[in-house]
This record gives C-alpha cells, structure tokens and sequence, in this order.
C-alpha cells in the first residue's frame, strides 16, 4: 500500500462507528493530507465508514423473516421473486456498488419503497471518485475486518468487491 492509503485506511478504522478515535483520525488525516491525499478522498472515506451502521439491517432482516411462522404475510414478500422493477434496482445497485447478497433480496422484498433510498445512500462514495475502485473498496474491506467490527457477510463481500476492483491476495 501506497503510505497515502496507508493512512487513509487508517482514518476509517479511527473513524469507523465501532472505534471512534479522534486523537487517530486527526493524525491520521494530517498525515495524509501532507502525503498528497486531497480533502475529498478523506471525505469518501468517512463516507464509506458511516455505511457501516447501514450494514445492521443486512444482518438483521433475513434472520427476523427466519424465525417468522411460515404463515406471516411478511416472510412470503421477503421471499418473493423479483420483478422488473426489482431486477432493474439490483442491476443498477451492483452496478454502482459491486455486491449483491440474500439480505439485499429480502430487503427488496420487503419494501420496494425503501430500498430505492437505502440504495442512494449507500451509493453517495461509490459516485464521488475522489478515491479510485480498488482504494475504495480496500478502505471498506479493512473496516469491515476491524476487530470491532467483524461483519462476516460484509467481509465476504467487501473481498469480493476488492478482488473485482483489482486487488489480490498480496
């Protein structure tokens, strides 16, 4: 890694809502910015931590619809196929974002209202391009592994998104 990356990585575990330190964050960020990082790349990689609290319903919502009884009218939209609407939405959020998981399909499910507003805010990094693909989604892979944070499915699919944005193993 660059040492620009290098601390901007580190901005977002400082910054991310599961660490919280600000001492890191401010030397981080002035370290970076005297390396050459501008104001927006820093301001992306705020912007990618804070979807990190958005990861909560992805975690949540398929194992509430799994311990609903199999009657609840609910679990039947959660499980429903999607339409064309609903396609168009996936294809457009992974276009945008780069993964797609279950939770997301039962998301749509439920509420074809709400994704497309989760979908904008989730989206608001993805389309600043103060950071390049494979910055940005090592910035969300390294927050994702944090030990305070810990997603196991936003850790499989922030991989996935680094391997597609051109980063290997090394």
């Amino acid at each position: 890694l660059s040492p620009v990356l290098h601390h901007m990585i580190a901005v977002a575990l400082d910054a991310s809502i599961t660490h919280l330190f600000e001492e890191g964050i401010r030397l981080h960020m002035r370290a970076a910015l005297k390396l050459g990082a501008t104001r927006e790349q820093l301001l992306e990689v705020i912007q990618i931590v804070s979807l990190l609290g958005m990861q909560s319903h992805l975690v949540a919502l398929p194992i509430v619809i799994d311990a609903l009884g199999d009657d609840d009218p609910a679990k039947a939209r959660a499980r429903r196929s999607l339409g064309t609407r609903d396609a168009e939405l996936k294809e457009r959020f992974v276009d945008r974002v780069g993964v797609w998981g279950n939770a997301h399909d039962v998301m749509l499910g439920l509420s074809e209202d709400y994704f497309p507003t989760y979908m904008e805010q989730v989206s608001v990094p993805y389309d600043s391009g103060a950071l390049t693909k494979r910055e940005r989604a090592l910035v969300l892979f390294a927050a994702n592994v944090s030990i305070t944070h810990l997603n196991e499915r936003a850790i499989a699919d922030s991989a996935k998104a680094a391997i597609v944005a051109g980063c290997s193993g090394d």
